[in-house]
This record gives structure tokens, sequence and C-alpha cells, in this order.
């Protein structure tokens, strides 16, 4: 068994006087806040609520919206492709029947994109349409 130690308490508080003494300042001192917590949930429950609202109301039009621009800009990419291919074709053996594919290509892309009769027009009525009378000049 070891030995016991032997404690000595020594007590260094002072005694506390009967009047209190307060320092006088004119400045402010900082205090550190901390972050409230409760108004971050309830924001962040409020704009996903909100967004759920949105979703609800809006999602199938939305949807929809972002399908016709999917399918537009695969439908740009083919019509792209395929018109410099045509493109090619016509440059390296210029034709007639070349230069009837390529404005048939041509035709059938403006239509999709209007909505406009473009194969149906002469060239005098597609002038007209696009109010380009220098396109009448190179027929």
């Amino acid at each position: 068994m070891p030995e016991e130690a032997l404690l000595h308490l020594k007590l260094t508080i002072d005694t506390i006087p009967d009047v209190l003494a307060f320092k006088e300042t004119n400045r402010y001192q900082p205090i550190a806040k901390d972050f409230n917590y409760p108004y971050l949930i309830i924001g962040l429950s409020l704009f996903l609520l909100v967004i759920g609202i949105l979703i609800g109301v809006f999602g199938k039009k939305a949807k929809r919206k972002l399908a016709e621009v999917y399918q537009e800009k695969r439908r740009q990419k083919k019509f792209l492709i395929q018109w410099s291919k045509t493109k090619a074709a016509f440059l390296a053996q210029p034709s007639m029947e070349a230069a009837d594919e390529l404005l048939g290509l041509w035709k059938d892309r403006m239509e999709t994109l209007t909505g406009k009769p473009y194969k149906e027009w002469t060239a005098t009525e597609t002038a007209a349409h696009l109010e380009k009378p220098e396109l009448l000049q190179d027929c």
C-alpha cells in the first residue's frame, strides 16, 4: 500500500466587499452572435415548399417543353449533317437534280420551323414572304 498523501487546502478567493465598484466605459463591446438555425430550417422548408408547388403546377408543361427543345436540337443536328453532305455533293458536281435536292432540303426545314407551306410556294412567293427580292435574281 502506498503512503497517504498530505493535502493542504489554500483558499485563494479574497473576501467580497459589501459595495461593488463597476468600471465605467463608453464603448460598446462586440458580442458574438450565434447562427439562427430555426430561421434557416424555416427558410429552407419554405423554399422547398415553393419549389414543390411550382413543379406540381408547371412540371408537365416544363417537361414537355424540354422534350420539344431536345427533339428540335436533334432535328437541327440531323439537318446540318444532311445539308453539308448535300451541299458538298452539289459543289462537287453541279446539276439541276442536286440543286433541287438542296432546295427541297431547305424548304423541308423551313416548313418544319415555321409551319408555312414552303414546298408549295414558288420562288416568287418565297422571296415575297421572306422579304428578300434579291432571291429572284439568282433564279
